[in-house]
């Protein structure tokens, strides 16, 4: 495992098809709900307590208050410039702090949100930083004068602004097309081989045209931390075998939506683990926009599929955010 990229990655999709057309793949997790009942066991009692062993049911429903967790935890993926959070953004950032997120990685999804998340970063150093980069949905809205002050950005501010992305490729939604997705992330990831940073990817039903253009660029795998993943099992063992890290959201704490999803993410070793709220979307709880503070919901989760303690999550999931993202 972490050898480098897979046999995957050799040759992209040169039309409209979708990349899944050469690997099968079986749409999961949010593009694939459920139209039927669950039963669901009555949960054992859960003490999070970060010196206990947390129980209970895999898929018994989320806690209807949010669980405790004594050790700190980074957030790797808010969308804090996002409008949902323009009113009461104090707020957001004291009630994460209680919930023990002490530090947070605010998503750059085009030029001016990069923008606007590294000068939040800047007024909260120590507690907030922020990544550049071109999200596959704001491809077809970029120009290379863009591209190259977000490289410049991140060159000038390696404290603050610390990753590549969100950048990536999305075949499910095709809001850009896909020739000009692969245009622009590729350059992106030949500019974090270049530098030698970490890239924040997204990745939707391209998991082998996203390999190839990684393979190509020249990062190395444990540069590339596959953010907010929903995918399948096959292509989270090739992500595992190649030494990528993963981030995982409070996607896996849906009952139905994660439920395929809690029976293998336990495959991903705890030292490539990393979590993340995806706020104000991917809400793990009954809500209408999630938030920082509700990463503990997260972290509880991920305990039960790794028969481990919510206390043990956090420890390795913030380890990690800091050797990745290489946070002071």
């Amino acid at each position: 495992p972490g050898g480098g990229w897979s046999a995957a990655g050799r040759g992209l999709d040169n039309g409209n098809s979708s990349s899944a057309a050469a690997v099968p793949y079986t749409p999961a997790g949010v593009w694939a709900e459920k139209n039927q009942q669950v039963k669901v066991k009555t949960p054992t009692t859960v003490n999070t307590n970060s010196t206990t062993t947390a129980v209970g049911d895999l898929h018994s429903s989320v806690p209807v208050s949010a669980p405790v967790c004594d050790e700190e935890m980074v957030d790797i993926g808010p969308n804090l410039t996002h409008r949902k959070f323009s009113r009461d953004l104090p707020g957001i950032m004291q009630r994460a702090a209680q919930a023990n997120v002490t530090k947070m990685v605010i998503t750059g999804c085009d030029w001016k949100g990069s923008i606007e998340g590294w000068k939040l970063a800047a007024k909260h150093p120590g507690v907030l930083y922020s990544t550049a980069g071109v999200h596959p949905h704001d491809s077809c809205r970029t120009n290379p004068e863009q591209l190259e002050k977000l490289q410049q950005l991140l060159l000038d501010n390696p404290t603050t602004v610390v990753a590549v992305g969100e950048c990536g490729l999305d075949y499910r939604r095709d809001f850009s097309p896909r020739d000009v997705q692969r245009n622009v992330f590729q350059k992106q990831a030949e500019f974090a081989a270049a530098k030698g940073l970490p890239m924040f990817c997204h990745e939707c039903q391209a998991h082998q045209d996203f390999v190839a253009i990684l393979n190509q660029a020249g990062v190395s795998p444990s540069q590339v931390c596959v953010h907010c993943f929903t995918g399948t099992k096959d292509e989270l063992q090739a992500y595992v075998d190649m030494g990528c890290y993963i981030g995982i959201t409070g996607f896996i704490s849906k009952l139905d939506r994660g439920r395929e999803l809690r029976e293998f993410v336990n495959m991903v070793p705890l030292d490539k683990l990393m979590i993340e709220t995806d706020a104000p979307f991917m809400i793990p709880c009954k809500g209408s926009r999630n938030e920082p503070a509700y990463l503990p919901y997260v972290a509880h989760t991920l305990a039960k599929c790794y028969s481990t303690t919510i206390g043990q999550i956090a420890k390795a999931t913030t380890t990690n955010a800091i050797k990745f993202f290489r946070l002071r």
